[in-house]
């Protein structure tokens, strides 16, 4: 499946710009809504569980907004680039069927393009931390590359996750009516809005069945605090990717031919 991608990197990039040129089509502010859509769901999370419910990651020598957002934030770029990926995966085929139709249409490749579409939202937001960490004083340096290295396994994971829903949703249509309950349970079961420690002992085996908490902490821990990530954690990230992205490879790869017969 690399390869095939590989071969059709032309197609992918294609169909990247076609989708992102899409998403903002009209819009008076165009692309800057992939900087304030998160921006705008940080305020709203940052009032609710900062303010309300009085949130915060104690880290020594750090203003009381940076102990909240920063950690906040790093988290939710994550969560949003893998729940848009969640969120879009079961129609990709569906809403392509004139093409998917056509005998030499490599599918795969609308796959690619909806995770490199969603991936450039990461870039704008990462970019953005980054400069936060720099005006603030925080280790932005090697710690911050490593946490951009970790998001290989990331995009692994949500190219996986996308070939499986993708496939999965053109046989068995009531999947894209299930993504919104998988991206709710991702967001309240990890430590994205709150520490771990806020967890109960008891609990916390919930956070730990959920991938994304692993995801979350590999690249808060050295993009923020500068923390150098367990090895045990990378591991499990790295692990995820793998193995979520051979198992949707495979399974889109296998049942891509009755693709055109279902359409």
């Amino acid at each position: 499946m690399l390869a095939s991608l590989f071969r059709h990197r032309a197609l992918v990039w294609q169909l990247t710009r076609r989708e992102l040129a899409s998403r903002y089509r009209g819009a008076w502010l165009g692309a800057l809504w992939a900087l304030l859509t998160p921006l705008g769901l940080l305020v709203l999370y940052a009032f609710v569980f900062g303010v309300v419910m009085g949130v915060r990651w104690q880290q020594p020598g750090a203003a009381q907004a940076q102990e909240f957002l920063a950690p906040m934030f790093a988290a939710m770029v994550v969560y949003l680039f893998v729940s848009e990926c969640i969120a879009r995966a079961p129609t990709v085929v569906v809403s392509q069927a004139a093409l998917i139709k056509k005998v030499v249409f490599p599918a795969e490749t609308l796959c690619a393009a909806t995770v490199m579409a969603a991936f450039a939202q990461v870039v704008v937001c990462m970019g953005l931390l980054w400069v936060w960490m720099l005006l603030t004083g925080r280790p932005a340096g090697g710690w911050f590359l490593l946490a951009l290295l970790l998001w290989i396994p990331i995009v692994l994971f949500a190219l996986g996750a996308t070939f499986l829903l993708a496939a999965l949703g053109v046989f068995v249509r009531d999947i894209s009516q299930l993504t919104g309950l998988i991206n709710a349970g991702l967001l309240f079961l990890s430590p994205v809005m709150y520490p771990m420690s806020a967890v109960p002992e008891s609990a916390r085996i919930l956070l730990f069945l959920n991938p994304l908490t692993h995801m979350v902490e590999a690249v808060r821990n050295p993009a923020v605090f500068g923390q150098a990530p367990g090895f045990g954690g990378v591991l499990v990230v790295f692990g995820l990717g793998l193995i979520v992205y051979s198992v949707g490879a495979y399974f889109f790869w296998r049942s891509r031919r009755a693709f055109v017969d279902v359409l």
